[in-house]
């Protein structure tokens, strides 16, 4: 399942761009739409919620905008 695969990605980790991955997914298999971020702020991190942060309330307005 795409996932778990994202989970347990390290590629980034691997490369020496992060020192720690901490991918954060949400969502089913069945939804329509596919969100990617890069590098998760540290709300994000935090609470473990993808786009909990600022930047999350800015998309979530683009997204409303856009229908």
């Amino acid at each position: 399942m795409l996932q778990q695969r994202i989970l347990a990605c390290r590629l980034c980790q691997e490369r020496g761009y992060i020192q720690q991955a901490q991918p954060i997914v949400s969502g089913r298999a069945s939804d329509r739409v596919l969100v990617i971020g890069q590098a998760p702020g540290h709300r994000s991190v935090t609470k473990g919620v993808p786009f909990s942060g600022p930047g999350g309330g800015i998309l979530q307005k683009w997204l409303e905008q856009a229908g």
